[in-house]
């Protein structure tokens, strides 16, 4: 939506406040857990640091072993990235986000908004 040339993406009412996990490895783990039956995770916003000395890449999956939806390198000391979906990225209903490392390093923070509502369409 458009107004004066001022651009304004879409946030749902029930949008939550992030949520931020610490990953260090390089098997998948739970970013955000899933919802129940008939409802779905839907990301509205990313923001992801690498605080180790190492070089890595993010690897962001719809479920546990699921299929990599975003994968991206990460500079040493600081280096990440921030996203905004618009179009939201909607996950499977009943599945949720998980993450994991190219290389195992100390500190990756993944910081995530977004909310759960029905699986409209899916």
């Amino acid at each position: 939506m458009s107004t004066l040339g001022v651009t304004k993406s879409f946030r749902h009412p029930s949008a939550s406040t992030p949520v931020t996990a610490t990953l260090t490895a390089t098997t998948d783990a739970e970013v955000i857990a899933a919802p129940s039956a008939g409802f779905s995770i839907y990301v509205t916003d990313l923001l992801v640091s690498n605080g180790a000395s190492s070089i890595t890449r993010l690897d962001l999956k719809e479920g546990s072993g699921g299929t990599i939806r975003l994968s991206q390198h990460l500079a040493a000391t600081g280096g990440g990235f921030s996203k905004e979906f618009d179009p939201v990225w909607r996950l499977p209903p009943a599945i949720g986000l998980f993450g994991a490392l190219g290389t195992a390093v100390t500190d990756v923070r993944v910081n995530v908004t977004y909310f759960v509502d029905r699986s409209y369409g899916i």
